[in-house]
């Protein structure tokens, strides 16, 4: 298990306005999702029966710790349910991992983030809008084709089938001057994330 913050930052998307009015604008105002920064945070948490269970039974370990711990050991293994169980084979270690994990990252924090929408009615101008939201994401599978360990460091090569959700919030048109509101939805996302972990641990 393990907990995280940090900066996540965001390039534009490569899905344009094109064929709009919005497809003239200059930098990432014209794409979908435009480029953002945002604070992040992620926590990986095995559980038992079902997520979050080890956390509520946490007394648990002051009143019988061999009982819990090895509920904790049978948990990082996959727990109860079979299909959570990881596979180990010759190409690495495949498992599925939803309710184990989740990442949320809050955009705007530093400053709203911006962007384009299309015009009220036909013959106006574009507007510019000023949004926060949050992005939530669920990893789903896990493949782990590489694991090195030594007596003082590691190092792993992960990739993470997930699904993501965008939820808007805060949001107000702040050009031209007087324009209509805009209705933001959520954004549903699937992605393949590829990270490389190297830890040193200093003795």
């Amino acid at each position: 298990m393990f907990g995280q913050i940090g900066l996540r930052a965001d390039s534009p998307s490569t899905n344009k306005a094109t064929g709009t009015a919005l497809g003239g604008l200059s930098g990432s105002l014209s794409a979908a999702i435009p480029a953002r920064l945002g604070l992040s945070a992620r926590i990986r948490m095995p559980f038992y029966l079902v997520p979050g269970d080890l956390l509520f039974l946490s007394p648990m370990y002051f009143l019988d710790r061999d009982r819990y711990t090895q509920m904790a050991i049978t948990a990082a293994d996959g727990g109860l349910i079979p299909w959570q169980l990881g596979w180990n084979t010759r190409f690495g270690r495949f498992q599925f991992i939803l309710g184990r994990e989740i990442g949320a990252t809050w955009f705007g924090w530093a400053g709203d983030a911006e962007l384009a929408a299309p015009a009220a009615s036909p013959g106006n101008p574009g507007r510019v809008v000023n949004y926060k939201s949050i992005f939530l994401d669920f990893p789903i599978f896990e493949y782990r084709p590489y694991r090195a360990f030594s007596s003082n460091q590691s190092s792993e090569v992960v990739f993470q089938l997930f699904a993501g959700v965008d939820f808007p919030y805060d949001y107000y048109v702040t050009n031209p001057p007087g324009a209509p509101s805009v209705d933001l939805d959520p954004v549903y996302s699937v992605g393949l994330r590829m990270s490389f972990d190297w830890r040193y641990y200093l003795k």
